[in-house]
């Protein structure tokens, strides 16, 4: 365990060695698909943060994401929409085709930050999902029990259809 801390560690301070992005998204694959759940939330976030960081990169870390929430592990999933998230947010207009499949997942979000991350996507995105309003009423069905922070997030939803009603009509409750 310390000997995966203390490479962890050694490996995320040349993070942003161009030359090493190839074998720096191997690693972080590789480091994904290991038993100990916090240090694969870890490795998800890192792929993420090497697709913000360097766009070169984005491409594949962007397919590397996806492969792993096809994997439909319960704390893989979350930590990969987390991510996609802000991925979507550095590179606006960029990686709208996947969102079908993050819509695909949404029994998988059972951790607030997961959940407040697909409430914006969805809301972000609602005029390019079809079924949006239909989404966004899936997610914000425990609305009164969820925690502050998926609640917060609904304050982010913006559109001016259903979708944008029914995230009103939620916040009134």
């Amino acid at each position: 365990m310390k000997t995966q801390r203390k490479s962890w560690q050694n490996f995320t301070s040349r993070f942003n060695h161009t030359c090493q992005i190839p074998v720096t998204h191997l690693l972080l694959l590789r480091y994904a698909t290991e038993v100990d759940i916090d240090f694969v939330r870890k490795a998800v976030r890192s792929i993420g943060r090497l697709a913000i960081k360097v766009e070169p990169a984005a491409d594949s870390c962007i397919k590397t994401l996806l492969g792993l929430i096809e994997t439909k592990v319960s704390y893989v999933v979350p930590e990969a929409i987390i991510v996609i998230k802000d991925i979507f947010r550095r590179y606006p207009g960029k990686y709208e085709g996947i969102i079908p499949t993050l819509c695909e997942h949404l029994d998988a979000l059972e951790e607030p930050e997961a959940k407040a991350a697909m409430i914006w996507i969805v809301g972000q995105f609602a005029d390019k999902i079809d079924n949006a309003d239909e989404l966004l009423d899936d997610l914000l069905y425990t609305f009164k029990e969820d925690p502050v922070e998926v609640r917060s997030a609904d304050l982010f939803v913006y559109d001016e259809t259903e979708s944008h009603n029914l995230c009103r009509y939620n916040l009134h409750c």
